[in-house]
């Protein structure tokens, strides 16, 4: 078990590590790779992106792609806000997609480029949300996600963060009705990481590969033994 301090917030262990193994790898997505000081970097921005975008305490942003970065770095920054993040099944067919985005209030939603024409077709739809960026796997040229992060001034943990905000929503599978949005709060998400850290057993040079989807609580929370183990994923 690890003898670090018994975090209160998503972003703690990111933070330690960024400061104590900041040239060490963190990440790697398809062929791009970063480093514990880079994707904290990352996470910081798009908080100040989501504060420059009207993000507060007790709003929702949602995520709808396949596994992507984006979506941890959006649980993590927008957690160290206040807000939630409804992390949306990519398999969703559009009258799903709009119920689940419109019961869940998202302001901001990051969606993969090959999901936005489903968002498009049902935008007129969404009634609070406010902005829609997009994400490609890649990266490149005319990502907006990229671009955002890149012209956003980053921002600290607001002052105003408890641990038990909802820090993430993800909807049930809805087989009796429609899908129910289950609420984590930070602190479920990290005593979930924590009860569970002693199963994993990584040696040094190990990488913790997430194959499950996101939206499960299973992916996102094997996401987080990663993170708080600073295991590279």
């Amino acid at each position: 078990m690890s003898d670090l301090p018994y975090p209160r917030f998503l972003d703690e262990r990111v933070a330690h590590w960024a400061a104590t193994t900041p040239d060490d790898e963190a990440l790697t997505y398809l062929d791009r790779t970063w480093t514990w000081a880079e994707w904290y970097d990352r996470i910081r921005r798009l908080a100040g992106a989501l504060t420059e975008l009207g993000v507060n305490r007790g709003d929702v942003v949602a995520f709808h792609d396949k596994n992507h970065p984006a979506c941890v770095e959006l649980t993590t920054a927008a957690a160290s806000l206040g807000a939630a993040t409804a992390i949306i099944n990519f398999r969703l067919a559009a009258d799903e997609l709009d119920y689940v985005l419109n019961d869940s209030g998202a302001k901001v939603l990051i969606v993969g480029a090959e999901l936005k024409p489903g968002v498009d077709k049902i935008r007129d739809k969404l009634a609070s949300l406010e902005r829609v960026i997009v994400v490609t796997p890649e990266g490149g040229d005319g990502d907006e996600y990229e671009e955002l992060l890149a012209n956003a001034t980053p921002v600290d943990r607001s002052d105003d963060v408890e641990s038990d905000d909802v820090c993430i929503i993800m909807y049930s599978s809805g087989t009796t009705g429609r899908p129910k949005g289950v609420q984590l709060t930070q602190a479920n998400l990290i005593a979930h990481t924590r009860n569970g850290e002693d199963l994993y057993a990584f040696d040094p040079g190990d990488k913790n590969m997430v194959a499950m989807p996101l939206f499960h609580v299973g992916g996102s929370s094997y996401m987080q033994v990663g993170l708080h183990l600073g295991v590279p994923r």
